[in-house]
């Protein structure tokens, strides 16, 4: 896919499970791009509900030179500007997965 078209699509998601749509649309949108694989491990590292009160996110992937933009229809969301200069860092401590994501799965 085309960088700058990357650069310059909005991707529309759900606005619950925010988190699982980015990496549904990563994987069904984006699954030829060198990043892809990284960014899905990377965000999987987050907490399931972490990126649910924003309605207006963008992922930049500084190694790649690339900015991915997402939306919600959340009327009372917040807008966030997630920089990541490598894929292979550790996501944000406040999006980090909690142990209490675990007992979700049971």
């Amino acid at each position: 896919m085309n960088v700058l078209l990357l650069n310059k699509k909005v991707y529309t998601v759900d606005q619950r499970n925010v988190r699982d749509a980015i990496i549904k649309k990563i994987r069904t949108e984006m699954p030829g791009t060198p990043f892809a694989a990284a960014l899905i491990v990377h965000l999987q590292k987050m907490g399931s509900r972490s990126l649910d009160k924003y309605n207006d996110l963008e992922l930049v992937l500084e190694e790649y030179h690339v900015t991915l933009r997402f939306a919600t229809h959340k009327a009372d969301g917040e807008a966030m500007r997630y920089t990541l200069d490598r894929l292979t860092m550790e996501p944000c401590p406040e999006f980090k997965k909690k142990w209490t994501d675990a007992l979700k799965i049971w």
